[in-house]
């Protein structure tokens, strides 16, 4: 607890800091109200493809590194940052689920993804962050991002989405449900509040049963590694990738769940250094969850695609945190803010047959993501954090009178935010079932 105090302390130092040094801060006159949308739509005509492609977004130089303490630059790369795509082709419809190796992307990154993926217009683009704390800043509360970065980053999204379509062929969708053994992740908030499910996803060639992409969906913050590390790296992420790789997947897709507050690596302790954050001990980690994931994938069972239909919803939720208030005005948060202090952000669901996929905009409570989870009464329900955008931490009404969460509180857009995004949510499930 303490340390988790100690870093919102210190990322408000530095924001002030910044001030103090001439950063190109500003008062920014909120923007005209948007409307509110919903965009719907559902799958017609024959047909099932799948393609998948990957594409690296390593940074190229030294950058200012995300999560843990502010103004932590790297001096390496450990292993490579990844983008990792799968496109479907349902009769006349499109569907693209992303994840990069990132702390996390924001709306109008998501927003201007989309203006650039012609072949997609009137169609689902889902583009999350895997949440990795040994990556470089993408949200501008640690150091900045480059703007050739930045750049990248699109450039590589769009590729990989352009790219999975391009390569889809005829394919069959298998689903699986797998249970996280007990020491690899932990709630350090609440030891009872953890969701161990496993979700796997896998798409084969109809016509030599060859794997095309194999997807993940579990909660735990990336961060084995601790704020002493300045070598560029996915984490655990990057372990289960390479073992699935190695076992005949050439596209391995991880989906983060709901792991805020505070769902983390179960990490080893030693006698005379305390907790071990090695790469050694990520490798260690991801060890033990690819036994869930394994059972995930023997259970995989064919699923009949249809109907394939999606919701997507569009709105705006009040920013009731003075740091992220202070944060835009000082122009590091690269966002709209709408009168009076409110953003737009937005969720999704998608079904394919009995499969129900959810989006979140920030990093959900394990309760949250449960209770989104029975609403979407499926027997594999995915629920993706950090999708389409990340506002933080998204907490129950009752976590904002508890001193427990004191640091989610001061990383979380605030209560109404909370509730509202739970509940469009639920809303577009309601949608597509």
């Amino acid at each position: 607890m303490k340390k988790r105090l100690a870093r919102a302390s210190v990322i408000f130092a530095a924001v002030i800091f910044i001030t103090f040094i001439g950063c190109a801060g500003q008062n920014i006159k909120p923007a005209p109200q948007p409307p509110e949308k919903i965009e719907q739509a559902e799958a017609t005509g024959e047909g099932f493809m799948v393609g998948a492609f990957e594409m690296d977004i390593t940074p190229s130089d030294n950058v200012w590194m995300a999560g843990f303490n502010p103004l932590r630059r790297s001096h390496g790369v450990h292993d490579p940052l990844k983008v990792n795509a799968v496109v479907i082709k349902a009769g006349d419809r499109k569907i693209a689920m992303v994840s990069a190796d990132l702390i996390g992307l924001m709306k109008p990154d998501m927003d201007g993804y989309r203006r650039q993926l012609k072949d997609f217009s009137g169609d689902l683009v889902i583009v999350a962050s895997t949440h990795t704390h040994s990556g470089p800043d993408t949200m501008g509360m640690w150091g900045g991002i480059d703007e050739n970065y930045r750049r990248k980053i699109s450039d590589a999204v769009i590729q990989s989405i352009n790219k999975a379509l391009a390569s889809a062929v005829p394919a069959k969708m298998l689903v699986g449900t797998g249970t996280i053994p007990v020491g690899a992740i932990k709630n350090v908030r609440q030891t009872d509040m953890v969701d161990r499910r496993v979700e796997v996803m896998r798409f084969v060639s109809q016509s030599d049963g060859s794997v095309i992409a194999t997807v993940v969906n579990f909660a735990c913050h990336p961060e084995t590694l601790w704020k002493n590390n300045h070598l560029i790296g996915s984490d655990f992420v990057n372990y289960l990738r390479e073992s699935l790789q190695k076992s005949g997947s050439p596209v391995v897709i991880y989906f983060n769940g709901a792991e805020g507050a505070m769902v983390t690596p179960d990490i080893k302790r030693d006698h005379k250094y305390g907790e071990v954050h090695t790469f050694a001990e990520a490798a260690r980690i991801a060890g033990i969850m690819l036994k869930g994931i394994q059972e995930a994938i023997s259970a995989c069972a064919p699923v009949n695609p249809k109907p394939v239909r999606w919701a997507r919803t569009e709105f705006l939720v009040p920013i009731d945190n003075p740091l992220f208030k202070k944060a835009n005005k000082l122009g590091l948060l690269k966002r709209d803010i709408y009168f009076p202090d409110m953003v737009l952000t937005e969720t999704a669901a998608l079904r394919i047959g009995d499969v129900m996929v959810v989006t979140m905009p920030g990093e959900a409570r394990p309760d949250i993501g449960l209770k989104v989870k029975e609403a979407a009464g499926s027997p594999h329900p995915f629920f993706l954090g950090l999708a389409n955008d990340e506002l933080g931490y998204i907490l129950p009404p009752e976590a904002y009178k508890d001193p427990l969460f004191t640091y989610e509180i001061s990383m979380s857009p605030g209560q109404a935010a909370s509730s509202k995004i739970v509940e469009e949510a639920v809303k577009v499930i309601q949608l597509v079932k």
